[in-house]
């Protein structure tokens, strides 16, 4: 059933659909699949090539997509409040789109807004998980094709013609005659309505807008500089607002034993207050004794300026407890990761005439590193507390600040602001919390930003892995492919964040089934391989992770297509033709053959130079990616002399089958992001920990992709719709299709595989 009602002055739906195919199904029991869970072998088709996360969260969400609302006003003007939040990933536009084409409306006339932060919206304000299309794109693509209906039928009615005859174009509905009657009237004039049925969005032939490319709404803003963040926004909303830093411990995970100088930082020129406040999150500090009790976790410095809080807090003397893997270096990661793995690798026995392929992997711990840093504005009084900030999961946020300031969830109002960049980062709420306690802890409105080196060294960083892959092959075939990834974000305080928390509870043993059973619907297997298993082995250091672009198969799709050319080279076979001949389905050998075709793979390269290829199966869309590389490229200065010489990715052919693309142009950023973060996981991206803290600092020392790491030659393809198929997650799958990519063409002109990621840490 779809109900329009009148709000006057506006038309308003309320959706009442279901959010996909996803929906209606029933989870598997993903306790009952030994070889999954267990690493035994699993023959034919793995759990992630039925259902992967996207389906888990379309299901999660589907009980509260009733709640969402459409309006068309006076003026004619389209506004819908989308559950998600744009972190630069275009939802806004992707979401206009879906509006604009089902009402033949001007994009330019549709207003996409950030839904405040509710908890009765469950997962649909999870922002994560490349499922944003899938589960937007039916139910607001019905929501506006119940209002172009409903406006259509009051218009049949003043015109005395059918329904049927009508049509919509430029936000009026049009009779065969000519006349016409803009939507802006027929919103004050439409009477409540109970309509049997679903309205039908457009078909995929009759698309004029959708699969088109589309300039992203906010980009004039952004590249003029009027694009409003959350600090942007102070003046407006808290012009009262006082510029507030907070100091850390420089260990991860610490607590304060001591602030040694505070009477002289509160004398220092500008500092208007100190607090000390408790940032004890709710989910994922569990029952660790250092921070029970009210233990301080931060030093909040109040000033007129920013810049006189970071003078102050540069001042700061204080002695801080050992953090959570105090004594902890990069050496000491590995060595333990590995070892919680041996237990698990049991040594493949080949057939008489058969042989094993081994190879292990470490990857280094990585920063999120958006470019907006963490931050927030907030305002505590007798009534409540108001928090503006960029979150991707704000429910949590509600819960923590209700619970730290002995208030009622009702009580706290959190506005959602679109962001400068996530990569998961922004699943968490660190600093809106922060912001909430230092208000409440000063009595007066604060606008509190992290300082790059704040947002480095307290990131919850992906966390270091090991990986061991084997695999048997006799006869030209390959009988088994057993894959073993140790890392540190399979506790649900880590993964896709506090939402998943918050639903598994803090029972051990239902995280570490929720946590094996994500990875197991991350890691899509993309070719027949005969029996398969992939296990993520649990190892807990007691320190906050976070998903970083790609949760597990960033590391371990890009490991599996690392070994993919070693399976190839082994049975003397051309990598590309041995991943067509294995590749499950022709969408994924489609995608291999236009990059093959369009990559000139095979062409004859100089010394020191070689071409690399990996394909991916991920969140139900196909990628493949050729690079070439070059181990000497030369970097220089502004007179044109050589700075230092070092590998440099200059070529890259990428192919992406999405199912349904809704904004072309907004595919092809994602294909390009995946390309920068693939470099940055290959060749140079990499957080040092030297006794239980983060090295780096700031970009000056945390080597992220820079515009001369990037290749002056890209060629992208997005391919059409498919009649049938369902819309891609976008974000995500890109990143070990090039990470792998690359990886494939160091070891092609240096003749060494590389198995340390990245390769100069």
């Amino acid at each position: 059933m779809t109900s329009v009602m009148v709000a006057a002055p506006t038309l308003t739906v309320v959706g009442r659909w279901a959010t996909g195919t996803a929906v209606g199904q029933e989870l598997p029991d993903l306790g009952a699949l030994p070889g999954v869970l267990s690493g035994g072998p699993v023959p034919g088709p793995t759990l992630s090539d039925a259902y992967d996360l996207g389906d888990f969260l379309v299901q999660a969400s589907a009980p509260t997509m009733p709640l969402l609302t459409l309006e068309i006003t006076e003026e004619g003007r389209a506004r819908f409040a989308v559950p998600r939040q744009e972190v630069g990933q275009g939802v806004r536009t992707m979401v206009a789109m879906f509006i604009a084409e089902e009402l033949a409306l001007p994009i330019d006339r549709v207003d996409v807004t950030l839904e405040d932060g509710r908890l009765d919206l469950l997962f649909n304000q999870l922002t994560g998980g490349s499922y944003n299309a899938r589960a937007l794109y039916q139910p607001v693509s019905r929501m506006a094709a119940a209002a172009r209906e409903a406006m259509t039928a009051i218009a049949a009615e003043q015109l005395g013609v059918p329904a049927s005859s009508l049509t919509v174009r430029d936000g009026m509905v049009v009779a065969p005659d000519g006349q016409s009657i803009p939507y802006g009237s027929l919103s004050q004039l439409t009477a409540a309505l109970s309509r049997p049925g679903d309205p039908e969005p457009k078909p995929l032939a009759e698309h004029t807008l959708l699969g088109s490319r589309q300039v992203r709404t906010d980009a004039a803003d952004i590249v003029t500089g009027a694009k409003r963040y959350t600090l942007d926004l102070a003046q407006e909303v808290l012009p009262d607002a006082v510029p507030t830093v907070v100091a850390h411990s420089p260990q991860i995970r610490s607590s304060l034993i001591s602030f040694d100088n505070e009477e002289e930082i509160r004398g220092l020129p500008g500092v208007i207050d100190v607090a000390l406040i408790s940032y004890i999150p709710t989910f994922g500090y569990g029952e660790d004794p250092q921070f029970l009790g009210g233990a301080v976790t931060g030093i909040a410095i109040a000033a007129e300026t920013t810049g006189h809080a970071i003078a102050a807090q540069e001042r700061i003397q204080a002695t801080w407890a050992p953090g959570a893997v105090a004594g902890y270096d990069d050496a000491r990661f590995r060595e333990e990761l590995r070892a919680a793995a041996l237990p698990q690798l049991p040594s493949e026995l080949a057939p008489p005439g058969g042989e094993n392929i081994s190879l292990e992997f470490d990857f280094a711990h990585a920063a999120h590193a958006p470019m907006e840093t963490m931050n927030a504005l907030a305002t505590v009084t007798d009534e409540g507390a108001e928090v503006w900030s960029g979150l991707k999961i704000p429910g949590p946020a509600i819960q923590e600040i209700s619970e730290a300031l002995g208030i009622l969830p009702a009580q706290v109002t959190v506005h959602c602001v679109d962001a400068g960049g996530s990569f998961g980062r922004r699943l968490f709420h660190e600093t809106a919390l922060e912001a909430a306690l230092a208000s409440a802890a000063f009595g007066f409105p604060v606008k509190l930003m992290w300082t790059r080196d704040q947002d480095t060294r307290n990131d919850r960083l992906r966390p270091a892995a090991y990986v061991n892959i084997q695999a048997t092959h006799l006869a030209g075939q390959y009988l088994s492919f057993q894959h073993r990834y140790s890392g540190g974000e399979t506790s649900l305080s880590h993964g896709l964040g506090d939402a998943l928390t918050s639903v598994g509870g803090h029972d051990p043993a239902t995280q570490v089934v929720l946590g094996q059973s994500i990875f197991a619907l991350q890691m899509s297997m993309p070719y027949n391989f005969g029996a398969t298993a992939q296990l993520l082995i649990e190892t807990d250091f007691n320190m906050l992770t976070g998903s970083w672009r790609s949760v597990y198969t960033g590391i371990g799709r890009t490991a599996e297509e690392i070994v993919v050319d070693e399976m190839a080279r082994a049975i003397g076979e051309d990598p590309v033709e041995f991943r067509l001949r294995h590749a499950k389905g022709d969408r994924l050998r489609e995608v291999i053959e236009w990059v093959r075709d369009n990559g000139d793979w095979g062409r004859a390269m100089a010394p020191g130079t070689a071409q690399g290829f990996a394909a991916n199966n991920e969140h139900r869309g196909y990628q493949a990616c050729l690079v070439e590389i070059d181990m000497n490229a030369a970097r220089y200065d502004e007179d044109g002399n050589v700075l230092e010489r070092r590998p440099r990715v200059t070529k890259a052919v990428m192919a992406f089958d999405a199912g349904i693309p809704f904004n072309v142009s907004g595919l092809e950023g994602q294909m390009l992001g995946g390309l920068n973060d693939g470099i940055a996981t290959i060749l140079q991206a990499g957080i040092h920990i030297d006794d239980g803290g983060i090295r780096e600092r700031s970009f000056g020392d945390y080597y992220y992709t820079r515009a001369d790491d990037y290749p002056r030659d890209v060629v992208m393809h997005v391919f059409p719709a498919r009649e049938g198929a369902e819309p891609s997650g976008a974000g995500e799958g890109m990143v070990p299709t090039c990470a792998g990519a690359i990886a494939n063409a160091i070891a092609r002109a240096t003749g060494t595989v590389p198995t340390s990621f990245p390769i100069n840490h």
